[in-house]
């Protein structure tokens, strides 16, 4: 018995032995790997300010928390260490950059399209569209897309922005006049869906009426991929949709691709029908990739792919949830936010409705000739796009040689950030950042400042391919709305007041608090 309990030691000393010498070589050979990788990080930024970090996570820490937390703490840092700096977390570099030349060098550079590997944490939601696909398919699909938006096309959408414009401002307003609590994100996110719909799509499914709760799926699955961004520990698969919130991005997720689904499988029936009996109309010149007239995004790429270009059905959700998301959600938050300025500035809104007035009249349709005439409407509208602007920071990968900027090098590897908040509110680039003031868009302002420190759509190769279809819909839409009712904003009374944050796009914390009046015409 004595030598039995003797050997289990033996062998419990041998293997605890055996574990420790496994343990300590796995960690002595992962901590040469790592100071091989820090030496690297350190020759990098060392040229550049920095953050005081921690050993072996650098800031790691400082960038997990609520999208309330996450975006201020980015903001105050920007504010703090920029306009170029560089973080680390634990062996990736971000060099963040403000300065109006070298994110012109950035975004004009080839070896600067690829997306950060964090946008993976989207693919649930927009797969590899447009928006997050990587260069030689953003390539393909960008030369195949972008004939759907030339402005012969675009012109031909506005009286679909007039009809859906026309049935919110009617129907859907009255229900909501005078109240503080509106859910205007959400009222707001379903005017533009039915107008993507009908204009991308070509479905006219009347989502305005039919409270499609779209805009309610989307602000959760973003929320969920924004958190899931920020906390290190939710990158795993196998660790995130075992919580909560991965089930709430699956279950989300789940009724964005059904709801898209619906729609492809419904216009692929129409096409094979209309094959069928002859009495299909080409969208696209025979031997050409340019499309006839005005068809619409999902009828070309319908064709191109019976043409032989192949899209799955998945390439077609992919493009397709992209431009939900683009064309909903950044527009619907846009819209809240020029109402909301509005509202606290009745000076400028009195400006503005005479301005819409003078050129539409009490009845009258907005035409492409109108929107180009409301001079002052648009500079309010960009002014709103500065303070708010949508999208408030981009990733990017530098995949080519090492990028030379003004500070030092980017080099080959590392990630970009790109914080265009930060450069709309800088007093580097903007007199008094914080006060609204349409004038800053004047000619001979514009003139004055670098073109790279006003970039709402972003800008160079990968700029965002809808802006003008989405500023022709936002003005159709806010003209109309500024013509029937007066803006009121109780809530807040400066721009430093409104508490932001970000779920890839911004948001107000304590939501939209404007409230509309109808006015005595």
């Amino acid at each position: 018995m004595d030598r039995i309990d003797l050997n289990l030691r033996k062998i419990l000393v041998i293997s605890t032995f055996s574990l420790l010498l496994f343990s300590l070589y796995h960690f002595i050979k992962w901590y040469m790997d790592y100071n091989l990788r820090t030496r690297r990080i350190f020759k990098v930024i060392r040229n550049y300010k920095t953050p005081a970090h921690l050993p072996l996570i650098g800031h790691a820490l400082q960038f997990m928390g609520t999208p309330t937390g996450v975006h201020s703490h980015i903001i105050r840092i920007c504010f703090k260490y920029g306009p170029n700096f560089a973080v680390w977390i634990l062996d990736h570099i971000f060099i963040v950059v403000g300065k109006p030349d070298d994110v012109e060098k950035i975004l004009q550079s080839p070896s600067c399209l690829t997306k950060n590997e964090l946008y993976r944490f989207t693919h649930g939601i927009v797969g590899t569209g447009l928006f997050t696909a990587p260069p030689e398919k953003w390539r393909q699909h960008r030369k195949i897309i972008s004939p759907t938006f030339n402005a012969k096309i675009l012109e031909g959408y506005l009286p679909i922005f007039c009809k859906t414009g026309n049935i919110f401002v009617d129907e859907i307003l009255p229900n909501n006049v005078d109240k503080k609590d509106a859910d205007w994100y959400t009222l707001f996110t379903a005017v533009n869906l039915d107008v993507i719909m009908q204009t991308a799509m070509g479905i006219d499914k009347d989502v305005q009426r039919k409270d499609v709760p779209f805009g309610q799926w989307l602000e959760n699955a973003m929320r969920s991929c924004f958190i899931r961004m920020v906390k290190i520990l939710y990158y795993p698969d196998f660790i995130f949709y075992r919580t909560r919130m991965g089930k709430l991005l699956k279950k989300y997720t789940y009724k964005i691709n059904k709801f898209t689904e619906e729609i492809i499988q419904e216009k692929r029936r129409k096409f094979k029908e209309d094959l069928d009996n002859n009495e299909y109309r080409p969208v696209l010149d025979e031997g050409s990739t340019r499309p006839i007239g005005k068809k619409v995004f999902l009828d070309f790429l319908l064709e191109l792919d019976h043409k032989g270009m192949n899209f799955t059905d998945k390439d077609l959700r992919d493009e397709v949830n992209t431009f939900f998301v683009g064309g909903t959600d950044t527009s619907a938050v846009t819209a809240c936010f020029f109402l909301t300025m509005m509202g606290m500035h009745q000076d400028i809104q009195e400006k503005v409705y005479e301005e819409v007035m003078g050129v539409l009249g009490p009845e009258g349709q907005p035409t492409v000739k109108d929107l180009n005439e409301m001079h002052f409407f648009e500079r309010c509208l960009k002014e709103t796009m500065r303070l708010f602007t949508p999208a408030p920071i981009i990733l990017r990968k530098n995949t080519g040689g090492d990028l030379k900027i003004s500070d030092g090098v980017i080099p080959v590897g590392a990630s970009i950030a790109i914080c265009f908040f930060y450069i709309h509110r800088s007093d580097l680039y903007w007199n008094n950042p914080l006060k609204f003031d349409p004038d800053r868009f004047l000619p001979e302002e514009m003139a004055k400042r670098h073109p790279y420190t006003f970039l709402p759509f972003s800008a160079g190769f990968r700029g965002c391919i809808g802006q003008r279809f989405a500023l022709l819909n936002l003005k159709t839409q806010l003209s109309l709305i500024m013509r029937k009712y007066r803006i009121y904003c109780d809530a807040y009374k400066s721009v430093e007041e409104i508490q932001l944050k970000s779920v890839l796009v911004l948001r107000p914390i304590h939501g939209f608090k404007f409230r509309l009046v109808k006015r005595q015409q």
